[in-house]
């Protein structure tokens, strides 16, 4: 097994030394982006290091391998580093951009395995450093590896489309006028709410609608409407917006998935996701509700679910503030309608 694990970061080490040209800004492009400075640092490569990431991009391996004379590997020494745990900090006397465990515990890996791969030595430490003797590229790398850890905290997520979480609705439209075409806004709920609805794209995709609501004037609630038209498949359009937040966030806390494939624990194996009719099937029979959710400790949860029309299915793509709609709640509940 830990032979296994060896093989698997070495083949991250040689796989993602590539540099991806993408416009959008995600975990996995700003990775590469990382990766391709520092497989291109003369530096480094006379240092013999070598460098990966995790599938997520969220755990950051420094590796270097020992030689004999010969080419033969006598040992590696693998550095974990978890950026989602660590602080990133450039010491400016040496250029070192350093990871430091944020809560004082001991969260970064040393690990030296031998040439069968088999762990020598282990321990946990508080902090590991990156040497780069050259400024602009030391400043380059610290300032994407802070917008990466950013990108891997789960924190707090601020809102979305430029939106901050309690924002009034002058303020909030404001900033929404600038980027989709408003339709309609109105009180809802007898007063209790405000709601605009939007048109035009959310994150490259066509919606159906764009809902923004707001309670006592502050914003809580943003919600994208997606139809399948384009993807001819409720399943697949469900996956292709997921796959948006996992390559940005990565992986949902929480995941309903089909129960076609029940060892499956992640939502990322295209191969299982090859086929979509038999999960269009599960939908329509009502036995899988695709859900996928990433909770952040800011009381912020984003959810991306398949929702049941009277005649069809919508893929819904909703951000919402827990504390905010709690009130929003108790708003409703203060504001009944009248039956005549």
């Amino acid at each position: 097994m830990k032979k296994q694990i060896f093989l698997y970061c070495l083949f991250f080490l040689s796989g993602l030394l590539v540099c991806l040209n993408a416009p959008g800004q995600t975990k996995l492009t700003v990775g590469k982006e990382i990766l391709h400075k520092l497989g291109a640092s003369v530096q480094l490569a006379k240092e013999n290091w070598q460098f990966g990431f995790s599938e997520d991009s969220c755990v950051f391996i420094k590796s270097k391998r020992y030689k004999e004379k010969d080419g033969m590997v006598t040992s590696v020494f693998n550095i974990r580093i978890p950026l989602d745990k660590v602080t990133i900090e450039p010491e400016l006397k040496s250029y070192d951009a350093f990871f430091r465990c944020t809560t004082g515990n001991l969260c970064i890996d040393r690990t030296w395995l031998n040439a069968e791969g088999e762990p020598m030595e282990e321990r946990k430490v508080d902090s590991a450093s990156l040497y780069l003797k050259d400024s602009e590229l030391a400043s380059y790398v610290f300032n994407r590896f802070t917008y990466l850890r950013t990108l891997c905290d789960r924190s707090n997520y601020p809102g979305p489309a430029g939106l901050k979480w309690g924002d009034s609705i002058e303020d909030s439209t404001s900033m929404l006028e600038g980027r989709f075409t408003l339709k309609t806004n109105e009180t809802i709920q007898n007063g209790a709410l405000y709601q605009q609805i939007y048109g035009e794209t959310f994150a490259d995709m066509a919606t159906e609608s764009i809902q923004v609501k707001y309670v006592d004037n502050k914003f809580y609630d943003f919600l994208a409407i997606f139809g399948y038209e384009d993807e001819k498949s409720i399943a697949k359009k469900w996956y292709a917006v997921v796959t948006k937040m996992i390559n940005k966030y990565g992986k949902p806390n929480e995941v309903i998935l089909p129960k076609s494939i029940k060892n499956l624990d992640e939502v990322v194996n295209r191969k299982l996701f090859d086929d979509f009719t038999v999960f269009d099937m599960e939908i329509r029979e009502n036995s899988w509700i695709p859900q996928a959710t990433w909770n952040y400790k800011n009381n912020v949860i984003i959810a991306i679910s398949v929702v049941p029309t009277t005649s069809d299915w919508k893929i819904h793509w909703r951000f919402y503030h827990v504390e905010l709609l709690e009130l929003s709640q108790t708003r409703v509940a203060e504001h009944p309608v009248d039956d005549f």
